[in-house]
Order: C-alpha cells, then sequence, then structure tokens
C-alpha cells in the first residue's frame, strides 16, 4: 500500500492508472517516496540537529500540500467507490454546473456506465499549465 491513510492503493493499482511510458517505474516510485515520508514522519517526532529536524519536518508534511499527490489520491478514491457515478456526477455538478455538454440530461448520462482513469506519466520535460482547483473534489472523497 502506497499510503493507508492518503493513498489506499497498492502501487500495482496506481500503475494501472499510467499509460504506458518509457520510464515505466519512475512515476510510481515518486508516490511511493511521497507516502514513505508521510508514514515516517506520522511514526514518530524527527532527531537530530535543528536543521536535521526542520529538514525532516519539512518532508514529512510535503505530502499535505503536494497537488499532484492529491489529485491521484482523490480520483483513485472516486473511481474506485462503489458508488462511483453518482460521486463523480456531484464533482462535475460542483465544479462545472447543472447542465453537462451536448445537451446530455444529467452528468450521470454523461458519464456512462463505464468509467476509466488514466494518470499522464512523468516526461522528461515539464510543461507550465494552469489547472482550475475544485475544493468540493476532496470534500465528496473525505465523505467516503
Amino acid at each position: 500500500m502506497i499510503h493507508r491513510e492518503y493513498l489506499p492503493f497498492t502501487p500495482q493499482q496506481l500503475n494501472d492508472h499510467f499509460a504506458p511510458a518509457a520510464a515505466t517505474g519512475d512515476h510510481l516510485a515518486y508516490y511511493g517516496a511521497s507516502g514513505k515520508r508521510a508514514a515516517d514522519f506520522k511514526a514518530g517526532p524527527p532527531a537530530g540537529t535543528p536543521a536535521e529536524i526542520h529538514q525532516a519536518i519539512k518532508w514529512g508534511r510535503q505530502t499535505e500540500k503536494d497537488e499532484r499527490f492529491w489529485v491521484a489520491a482523490t480520483l483513485m478514491q472516486l473511481l474506485h467507490a462503489p458508488d462511483r457515478i453518482d460521486l463523480f456526477a456531484r464533482v462535475l455538478h460542483h465544479c462545472l454546473g447543472d447542465a453537462p455538454p451536448d445537451s446530455l440530461p444529467s452528468w450521470e448520462a454523461a458519464l456512462g456506465q463505464e468509467q476509466s482513469l488514466y494518470f499522464e506519466a512523468t516526461s522528461p520535460r515539464r510543461r507550465a499549465t494552469a489547472s482550475p482547483r475544485c475544493p468540493a473534489a476532496s470534500a465528496i472523497v473525505q465523505q467516503l
């Protein structure tokens, strides 16, 4: 399990949601390392010099503000929930409004019966992109 509380999925479960890439394990290492740092930090207070303690706290709490980690955790929780269509429809309603595109009658109809989730594997070159934020998604996942 990557992190019991924050990302309660195995590396293989998460890997199933990544498109094949040249370096297939690199993206999993990121999530595994982030989850391990959070678990180690929660297990006990850091020790060492003040500088070492500061660094341990900084790295141990990095997961709390890691958008990449939280997007994966939120979407995985939604997709693997027994009532995922209802949950995704609620998120879409909160983020995008009442009316789905293409004159579909509801967000549930827009989602259909089968959903797939694919994350983009880390590419060698990062691009700066703007991403819309939707606090409703996190709030719904917290209700699970």
